[in-house]
């Protein structure tokens, strides 16, 4: 199975199993269920119940190995898998729209994403955006700057996908300038990627809301130092100037 983690949000990730994987999986869990002392021909299980379960254990075994990984709780996912492995799996496929970059700089890109989560929230969900952005290499400079909403303190690309974010979350029409220079700047699809992470990085914590695993906290951890910053709610419209090369 691998892991695909994707930057700029609340712990998105798609796990792919491969043949091998399912193979290893389906003898690890045939051992374990038939080493109880019941005769094989009197099966505990059901054929579909054996199947469901081995997928159910297969998954946590991913979502444990994400959680070592990432020093981040996903007990909300156990709580899809719990309910329906085919809920969990089509969970992973929405999220996975975020793993699209083409052509937008990484470190915009990653903005955009972590901006969006923290406006539905600012704790774990952002620390791990936070995390998976300084594992890709995007300067802690930057990151600070884009927690601390300061547009002045971060490179220009950052700044003008920033102000983009914000404005699309606060649906100003404002965002129609940002846009023209954006697809100016980067073509279409930076500008389909910047979409699709903005709208990635909002699935996750209003899932984990809605299913009872929503914490807020004001703490996060870049670079090794703790930055304190406000919520990511949009409360005022975004500068309107677009500063161009």
């Amino acid at each position: 199975m691998r892991c695909v983690p994707v930057i700029g949000s609340e712990s998105r990730f798609t796990c792919r199993l491969s043949s091998s994987y399912v193979r290893h999986a389906v003898r690890q869990f045939s051992r374990r269920w038939q080493s109880c002392h019941i005769p094989k021909s009197y099966p505990v299980l059901t054929v579909g119940g054996w199947r469901t379960d081995m997928i159910k254990w297969a998954l946590r075994k991913a979502i444990d190995k994400f959680e070592r990984e990432w020093n981040y709780d996903a007990g909300h996912m156990r709580d899809i898998i719990d309910a329906s492995p085919r809920a969990a799996w089509l969970f992973s496929r929405v999220t996975a729209l975020g793993r699209f970059r083409r052509d937008a700089p990484l470190e915009a890109w990653c903005a955009a994403g972590i901006t969006a989560v923290r406006h539905e929230d600012c704790g774990p969900c952002t620390q791990l955006g936070i995390t998976m952005a300084e594992r890709a290499g995007v300067s802690p400079a930057v990151l600070r700057a884009v927690l601390a909403d300061d547009p002045d303190a971060m490179p220009p690309d950052v700044a003008l996908v920033w102000k983009f974010t914000r404005a699309t979350l606060a649906h100003d029409a404002v965002a129609d300038n940002y846009r023209e220079e954006i697809v100016r700047r980067w073509g279409r699809r930076a500008l389909v990627s910047l979409a699709f992470a903005i709208s990635a990085g909002r699935v996750y914590p209003t899932v984990k809301y809605a299913l009872g695993h929503g914490k807020a906290c004001m703490r996060v951890v870049v670079g090794g130092t703790p930055v304190m910053f406000d919520h990511g709610q949009i409360a005022a419209r975004p500068d309107v100037a677009v500063r161009t090369p």
